[in-house]
């Protein structure tokens, strides 16, 4: 899938649209199957689209933002009275709460796993809306202010891939903000909305500077 993606960019625009189009319904299907990494190279696959396509990606933005939240929003813990035989994601790390050798009340703590999958999957959805964002143009407008506030929420996540991709998205949703709301307003004051866009990105890069122990995440 991702592959496929990165093969519309050898083509023509018209070419590519043509490609896209045919390829489309077999992407949005392989989204509900029972594999987070085919999500994962979905995500890739839109994003390459989005590049090609620019505002012509407009008509498949509600079924691909649909996707993309749903990964977002998706708890990739599992905690240790779960059957992990029900968990769908690849492989689970195992790790338990207060499993050192002290004697203190956390001591035989709860066990938790984290699916690792699902934490490629979810860095990919993060990147892709960044593309889709920065590319799109003005049709992304509808769907600046959820995606904004999924990535702040996903900003101090535990696993540094998915940090990183929510620090290179958050600058394409300041592009997508100045396109929708960039026109200054009569007292020569910005958008509400757009200070608001450029308030959580200020915080969270501010934060990466003085806060974030991984060096890549911060670069």
């Amino acid at each position: 899938t991702e592959c496929a993606g990165i093969l519309t960019q050898c083509y023509d625009k018209d070419q590519a649209a043509q490609m896209i189009a045919e390829l489309m319904p077999f992407v949005y299907g392989g989204i509900h199957l029972d594999s987070s990494e085919l999500r994962e190279f979905s995500y890739a696959f839109f994003a390459n689209a989005a590049e090609v396509l620019k505002a012509g990606f407009t008509n498949y933005l509600p079924k691909t933002m649909e996707a993309v939240y749903m990964t977002m929003m998706t708890d990739d813990i599992m905690w240790g009275d779960e059957d992990e035989d029900e968990i769908e994601g690849g492989t689970t790390n195992p790790i338990e709460l207060g499993s050192d050798d002290s004697d203190d009340d956390m001591a035989g703590g709860k066990m938790f796993s984290v699916r690792t999958a699902q934490l490629e999957e979810k860095a990919s959805a993060c990147q892709c809306i960044g593309t889709l964002a920065e590319h799109v143009g003005e049709a992304y407008g509808p769907y600046l202010e959820q995606s904004t506030q999924l990535l702040y929420d996903l900003a101090d996540y535990f696993h540094e891939e998915v940090r990183g991709a929510v620090r290179g998205s958050m600058g394409a949703m300041v592009l997508a903000a100045s396109r929708t709301y960039g026109e200054i307003q009569p007292d020569g004051s910005l958008h509400p909305k757009l200070l608001e866009v450029l308030a959580k990105t200020w915080e969270i890069m501010l934060d990466s500077l003085e806060e974030e122990p991984d060096r890549i995440v911060v670069a």
